[in-house]
């Protein structure tokens, strides 16, 4: 196996020196894969909305992740209208 400059040290700094076999697996390197791309999305938003913006609508999608009647709050924050009987 090869490692690029630096890749030992970061290994080794981050206690994976002597997980060498897992870092190479498939299933280590798409696990990667997707922490990267969640936080270049996060950093689109926050470039988007801003920092006080993007930190109160994760506030809020938490709260409303755990809120029982999720579905029905989604439904209403989601219509163009909430209170008109018409779709």
């Amino acid at each position: 196996m090869w490692l690029d400059k630096g890749e030992w040290d970061l290994l080794k700094n981050e206690g994976l020196a002597g997980c060498l076999n897992a870092v190479v697996t498939q299933h280590w390197q798409n696990k990667i894969k997707q922490n990267s791309a969640k936080d270049n999305i996060s950093e689109i938003y926050l470039a988007k909305s801003g920092e006080g913006t993007y930190s109160k609508i994760k506030e809020l999608r938490e709260w409303l992740e755990n809120h029982e009647q999720k579905s029905d709050l989604r439904a209403y924050i989601l219509a163009e209208d909430p209170y008109s009987a018409e779709r």
